[in-house]
C-alpha cells in the first residue's frame, strides 16, 4: 500500500471516486453550510446569467435542431450543469459521513449489548 495514502485519504476525494471514479484534486476547506451557501449562490448566478444569454441570442432564421444546439450551448456556457452536480457532490458527501457515523454508533452499541 501506498505509504502516503493515509495522507491523502479526503472524503471529498472518496465521494468524487464513487460519483465519478476519479479523484478530486482540490479540496475545498471551507463547512458544509459555507459550501452549500455558495453553491446555491453561484447556482442561481448561473441561472441568471442562462437568461440573460437566452434573451441577448438572436433566433431568427435558425431550424429547431440549431436552437436546441445553441440553447444547450448557452446552458453549459452558463455553467448550470456543473454546479448542479457539485450540490448532488456535496448532498452525497453529507449522506456518505451521516452513514459513516450512524454504523460507527450502532457498532458501539451492539458491542455494548454483547459485553
Amino acid at each position: 500500500m501506498d505509504k502516503n495514502f493515509w495522507e491523502r485519504v479526503n472524503v471529498q476525494n472518496i465521494t468524487e471516486f464513487f460519483l465519478h471514479g476519479v479523484e478530486r484534486v482540490e479540496i475545498v476547506p471551507s463547512t458544509y453550510p459555507e459550501r452549500q451557501s455558495q453553491n446555491d449562490s453561484d447556482f442561481i448566478k448561473s441561472l441568471h446569467e442562462y437568461r440573460r444569454m437566452i434573451l441577448e441570442t438572436n433566433w431568427n432564421g435558425l431550424t429547431e435542431e440549431e436552437k436546441l444546439d445553441k440553447d444547450a450551448d448557452l446552458y453549459g456556457d452558463a455553467e448550470i450543469t456543473f454546479l448542479y452536480q457539485d450540490a448532488i457532490n456535496l448532498a452525497f458527501e453529507i449522506g456518505l459521513i451521516c452513514g459513516m457515523k450512524l454504523t460507527n454508533e450502532m457498532d458501539k452499541a451492539v458491542n455494548d449489548i454483547f459485553k
